[in-house]
């Protein structure tokens, strides 16, 4: 089975990032999956240096032959979250983590699970497990001077929002259908 498909509202998540970002020169894409965002982000940004990472070989492996389709040169590594990420620069960080509740996984359209792996959907009892958890890290690596980009499931926007209250600034923006799916936050 292929990895991570692209959606359509990747290309809204990436319009959000170019609507609020001034030419950053460090950015990461936390599992990456095939690399379209970290791809789009390189071609919109040519100058900056694109990192991105995902817990998956066969998804870094895509994410590769995208890159080399593309003519794009973006840094592609495996990494758990940050646990592999030794810079502590970047002004962007964007993740799409999983984050559907394990309970709710056999409930899932085909044409969901059918295209794409478990890792990439389950988040976890009440999936906000891998959102937390990457929000814990950027804390405990003391990244400063960042913007996260963090697609959610409308269900978990309030919770997420309350467990980023302590940053500079929070925001959430809706998609396409107006549910709060956004979240842009600076630290």
């Amino acid at each position: 089975m292929k990895v991570t498909t692209p959606f359509s509202r990747f290309e809204i998540r990436v319009f959000k990032i170019f609507e609020n970002s001034d030419n950053p020169k460090k950015i990461l894409d936390v599992g990456t999956g095939t690399g379209c965002i970290a791809l789009m982000l390189k071609k919109l940004y040519p100058e900056s240096t694109v990192d991105a990472c995902d817990i998956s070989l066969e998804a870094l492996d895509l994410a590769k032959e995208n890159s080399e389709i593309n003519n794009l040169e973006i840094n592609l590594f495996q990494s758990d979250l940050l646990s592999d990420v030794e810079e502590v620069d970047y002004d962007i960080i964007v993740a799409n983590l999983p984050y559907i509740p394990t309970e709710n996984l056999s409930s899932l359209k085909s044409e969901v699970v059918d295209y794409e792996p478990l890792v990439a959907l389950d988040g976890g009892v009440d999936g906000l497990l891998y959102i937390n958890k990457l929000i814990k890290e950027i804390e405990e690596k003391n990244i400063t001077n960042l913007t996260l980009f963090l697609e959610v499931d409308t269900s978990h926007a309030t919770t997420i929002l309350n467990n980023l209250s302590h940053w500079k600034q929070v925001e959430l923006e809706k998609d396409l259908v107006e549910r709060d799916r956004y979240i842009i936050a600076k630290r």
